[in-house]
């Protein structure tokens, strides 16, 4: 049972969360490359860095109270182990609110920020080249 602790938290973070990140990364890079009459794939490393950049920015701003209530209730668990019943994640959402208000929600978010933009600008570029590198491969063998 305690397999799940903090999974509905853990999948908003991962579903709509990457959706967020690869959403914004692609909107932007298709921007940058429709200002200069190119396709997205012709995005120079600059284009895909800041696009990256801004991604990582919004995604983990958008997730970010639900990382709290995520690890909040992870700490807890472990902290005591003993009870039973470990909060859910309505439960520990409303003992933040109570606790800190709206701010509990967001303690921490400044680094977390700070760092979102260039661990992204460095992630997502590298993933495009490797992605873009293995299609040019596979497409040149079978032709």
């Amino acid at each position: 049972a305690n397999f799940f602790i903090g999974y509905p938290c853990h999948a908003m973070c991962e579903g709509p969360g990457r959706a967020v990140y690869m959403g914004v990364y692609e909107w932007m890079k298709r921007k940058f490359a429709e200002r200069r009459g190119v396709s997205s794939l012709e995005a120079t490393l600059a284009e895909r860095m800041m696009s990256a950049a801004t991604a990582g920015i919004v995604c983990w701003t958008s997730i970010y109270p639900f990382d709290v209530v995520r690890n909040r209730i992870y700490s807890h668990h472990v902290m005591f182990p003993a009870e039973l019943d470990t909060p859910g994640v309505t439960q520990m959402a409303r003992m933040i609110y109570k606790e800190k208000g709206i701010g509990g929600f967001f303690k921490g978010i400044g680094p977390t920020v700070l760092r979102a933009g260039p661990v992204a600008a460095t992630v997502l570029p590298i993933y495009d080249s490797v992605l873009e590198y293995l299609i040019s491969e596979d497409i040149a063998k079978h032709t």
